[in-house]
Formats: C-alpha cells, sequence, structure tokens
C-alpha cells in the first residue's frame, strides 16, 4: 500500500511537471507568434515609410532614416527573441522590445500620413485648367430671381469679346428655358450696362471677370449691389501644356500673378500681380521683373488688338502667360496664381513676413469691401500680418508712383514671402502650409516637382539670391480691346527697360551672378 502511494504521488509530481512545462511550452509558442506578428508589421511599416518618404528626403536624410529603421529592427528583434529564451529580465526585455516597436510603427505611420496629406495638397494645387464663369445679371430690384422668371426678356451680349463662353452659357439658359431668348447685341460691356441701367433691356449675360472691371469705372461703382444674380454657367478649358524642365538642375521661369478675387475659391478674373520669376537652382538665384498691369500690351487670345495687361487674365491663365511670353520673347514654363484671400492666409500660416518699404506711408485702399482698415507702414523693415500684406500689396494711391510703387511692393512681398518658405522651420510644417492655401491658389507645376524642390531645399538649405527689377513706361489714356467705348489709364512700356529685362532674365538662366549695379543700369 505504501509503496503504491509513493508512486501514485510520483506519477502526480510528474504528470504535474509535464503540465507545466506544456504550458510554458504553449506560452513560448505564443509570444513567438506575438512577437513575430510585431516583427513584421514593423518591418512592413518601416519599408512603406521608406517608399514613401524616396520623394521627399535628401539623400543624405533618407540614408539616416534607412539606418535608424534597420537599427531599431535589429534591436527590437534581439530584444523579443531574447525574452522567450531567457528566464531573467525576460519580461522587461518583452517590454522594451513592444516599446520600441509600437513607437517605430506610431513614427512610421505618423510620417507615412503627414507625406501623403502633403502629396494629395500638392496634387490638389495643381490646375491646368481654366475655370470661367458666366452670369446673367438683372437690377437689384427686379423680380425676377431665376433665369426661368426672365425667359421672356430681351437678354443683352456682347460678341467681340469672350463670344465662345458667352454662345456656350446662351445655349445652355435656352435649354433651361425651354424657349430661344431674345438677344440685343452690344459693343462692349460698358454700353451693355448702360442699357441694363437705364432699363433699355432686362437683364445681361457678362463673363464675371468683367464684374470687377465695370466697377472701377465712373458710373458704374455701384454695379455690384444695383444688380443680382440669377443664373450663372461654369466650364472649363483645358491650358495648353509648357515646356517643362528638370526643375532642380535647370534653369525655369514662373509667372506669378494674383488674382483680383476675395473669395475663398480661385476664378478667372484681372491679374493685379504680373511678375516673371526667372529661377536657377543651380545657383539659387531668383529673378523678378514686374510688369505693371497698365501696361498696353498684344492680347495673345486676340491677336493684333492692345489690352491692359490686367485684362488678359479675364480670358484665362493661358492668355497672361502667352501674352508675355510673346512680349519678352521667352519661354513662361509654370505659373503660380493666388487670390486675395490666399495671400492673408499664406502670410499668417507663416507667422508674418518680413518686407523692406522704401517709404513711410498709410494706405488708402480697401483690403476688402468689409475691410475699411487703414494700415501704416514705415520706411525700411516691417513685419506684418496677412491683412497687412495685402494692403501693402495693393495700395497704389499714397504712393507717389503709383502703381509703379506697387509693383515694387508685391515683388517686395514675394522676397519676403521666398525667404520665410525656404526656411528649414518652414518646410517641416509644410503641411500646414499648403492646407492654409490650397482652395486658393493654383499651379501648373506637378506634385512630384514640387516635392523635389522641397527636397533639394532641405538638402541645401542655403538661402536663396532674389533680385528685383521693374519696368516702367509712359503713361496716357487709350482705347483697349476689352473696354472699346471708353478711354483707360494705360503704360506704354519703355523698350529700353523691355530690353533691359530680357538680357537680366537671359543672364540668370546662363548662371551669372546679378549685382545691384545690374538692376540699376538703364
Amino acid at each position: 500500500m505504501k509503496e503504491n502511494k509513493v508512486n501514485n504521488e510520483s506519477k502526480e509530481i510528474t504528470e504535474q511537471k509535464t503540465s507545466r512545462k506544456a504550458k510554458s511550452a504553449r506560452k513560448a509558442k505564443g509570444r513567438k507568434i506575438v512577437n513575430v506578428i510585431v516583427l513584421l508589421i514593423q518591418a512592413v511599416i518601416s519599408v512603406l515609410f521608406a517608399v514613401t518618404a524616396y520623394k521627399f528626403l535628401p539623400g543624405k536624410y533618407m540614408a539616416a532614416a534607412i539606418a535608424i529603421l534597420v537599427l531599431g529592427f535589429l534591436l527590437t528583434f534581439l530584444l523579443l527573441v531574447f525574452s522567450v529564451h531567457q528566464k531573467k529580465g525576460s519580461t522587461l526585455k518583452r517590454v522594451l522590445g513592444f516599446i520600441l516597436s509600437l513607437a517605430t510603427i506610431g513614427a512610421c505611420a505618423c510620417g507615412i500620413f503627414a507625406m501623403t496629406r502633403v502629396h494629395e495638397t500638392l496634387t490638389g494645387i495643381t490646375d491646368e485648367t481654366v475655370k470661367t464663369k458666366v452670369g446673367v445679371y438683372v437690377l437689384a430690384d427686379d423680380s425676377a430671381n431665376t433665369i426661368e422668371d426672365a425667359k421672356d426678356y430681351q437678354f443683352g451680349y456682347t460678341s467681340n469679346i469672350d463670344e465662345e463662353n458667352t454662345k456656350q452659357a446662351f445655349d445652355e439658359f435656352t435649354q433651361k428655358c425651354g424657349k430661344e431668348l431674345a438677344k440685343q447685341e452690344y459693343e462692349s460691356a460698358v454700353k451693355m450696362a448702360e442699357a441694363l441701367y437705364n432699363k433699355e433691356i432686362g437683364a445681361i449675360v457678362l463673363n464675371e471677370a468683367y464684374v470687377s472691371v465695370l466697377a472701377d469705372m465712373k458710373g458704374f461703382e455701384d454695379f455690384t449691389t444695383k444688380t443680382k444674380k440669377i443664373a450663372e454657367h461654369t466650364f472649363e478649358k483645358k491650358v495648353a501644356r509648357r515646356n517643362k524642365t528638370n526643375i532642380t538642375k535647370e534653369p525655369f521661369t514662373v509667372y506669378v500673378c494674383g488674382n483680383d478675387t476675395r473669395e475663398t475659391k480661385l476664378a478667372t478674373s484681372r491679374h493685379d500681380v504680373n511678375i516673371i520669376a526667372t529661377v536657377n537652382p543651380v545657383t539659387k538665384q531668383i529673378l523678378l521683373v514686374n510688369t505693371p498691369r497698365d501696361t498696353q500690351i498684344d492680347l495673345s487670345a486676340h491677336p493684333g488688338n492692345m489690352d491692359k495687361l490686367a485684362h488678359c487674365g479675364m480670358y484665362g491663365i493661358d492668355c497672361s502667360m502667352d501674352t508675355l511670353a510673346n512680349f519678352y520673347d521667352i519661354d513662361i514654363n509654370y505659373y503660380g496664381q493666388i487670390n486675395f484671400t490666399g495671400i492673408i492666409s499664406l502670410v499668417d500660416s507663416l507667422g508674418g513676413v518680413d518686407v523692406i518699404s522704401d517709404r513711410t506711408f498709410t494706405t488708402t485702399t480697401k483690403c476688402s469691401l468689409n475691410d475699411d482698415t487703414r494700415y501704416s507702414f514705415v520706411e525700411g523693415q516691417n513685419h506684418i500680418d496677412g491683412h497687412e500684406a495685402l494692403a501693402f500689396a495693393r495700395e497704389r494711391h499714397a504712393l507717389i508712383e503709383d502703381d509703379l510703387g506697387r509693383g515694387k511692393h508685391q515683388m517686395a512681398l514675394i522676397k519676403g514671402l521666398l525667404d520665410k518658405m525656404t526656411s528649414p522651420a518652414v518646410l517641416q510644417n509644410f503641411n500646414g502650409l499648403l492646407d492654409s492655401i490650397k482652395d486658393m491658389s493654383a499651379t501648373n507645376m506637378t506634385a512630384d516637382e514640387m516635392e523635389d524642390l522641397v527636397a533639394m531645399q532641405l538638402d541645401d538649405p542655403a538661402q536663396w539670391h532674389v533680385m528685383t527689377y521693374n519696368v516702367t513706361g509712359e503713361y496716357l489714356d487709350a482705347y483697349v480691346y476689352s473696354l472699346t467705348s471708353r478711354m483707360v489709364d494705360t503704360m506704354i512700356a519703355s523698350p529700353t527697360q523691355v530690353e533691359q529685362a530680357k538680357s537680366l532674365m537671359e543672364r540668370v538662366r546662363n548662371g551669372e551672378i546679378l549685382t545691384d549695379y545690374d538692376l540699376e543700369k538703364k
């Protein structure tokens, strides 16, 4: 009996030991499976991060990132593997391994998310289409509120300007009304607006880009309040492809324009800002050439007809680019367009910028219909926020040189923006910067090209050398293509200065470093 009892106890102990070993083996196997899964997730997301970062990070940063990821993976692997086979300190090693792995996975996930958002935002800014709106306007006190309400009205229109878009709009309006609309042709938008004011016609069909033109003319300052829009037709037109370059190794030219709108979306309108930026990425030199908006220029959309440069924007960004390209006999590779609201958002997102003013003055021009603030600037350096930046760039009446002075201030603002935007601190928050202007700016530069520029600047954060040149000329009243019935202020550009501007652009493209003396020569 006693012997049987001892045998049973021995057997029970053996079974317990076997059970504990089996349980321990199952736990070890479970830990191995979990460790392998964690390591696989870390490896996969590390590879995804490297692939995503390849377009953003320069070579030296990319190499460092890969080295950190590889070392992190090896350390995690060792901690997790040894935690399985060792009894002493295994829990601590396993916990440290998991913490390191989760930290790596989290950092890579955040990096991938941020870079993907940057790419998506850049893709959203890239735009090679011209969006145009044609509206139907009636007097503000008219009972008609829709195009159907006005189907029996007589509609004024102009055929010598914007003929194609006007025809498309009429086709749509006719279809909506279910009948042919009565039309009356006028020689200009001014004559047509006069007829509406005098109630000779019930409605007018007008490209919305002309609204700001009319509102700036004597007798029509109240156009936006005296009329109302009861219908609109929106359509898009593809911008012709331009000659692209190796943007980090070859010189290129950008047409920088400020869109004459204050809404949060870009629309075809006049261009208050018309600056050609010649960029040499090798010498890190940028030449900004300002052509005043009142410059008389041969309109590319209607060759042989002279118009104000600002009016080119009403026919689309491609018209402004082609017109200036012909004027200076150059290729313009890209455009960058931003509206008034975008300027405010961009400057504020940068925490303000520094601009140099050549005089002390107080603004007289409204920043917007709702902002009648008068802003003051001192001679020399001024640190300004978004609203001050817009006021600084738009003011001309308080300046002795009027529109020429405004052009100088616009280039000073661009220089301040470039100085701030190319700093490493700002590039690290590039996504936030883009978010601030994504609905108020556009460019035909591809997302890949913009990413290449960011990577180039991160690799070599040396400051860019920005120079400015302002083309001037003689002012006189003249009839222009877009306003045939009234004389307006125009400027005949100095042929000598136009040639000087062409020469300076060519020298920058050829890699020469310009001096202040070069820019002062006439």
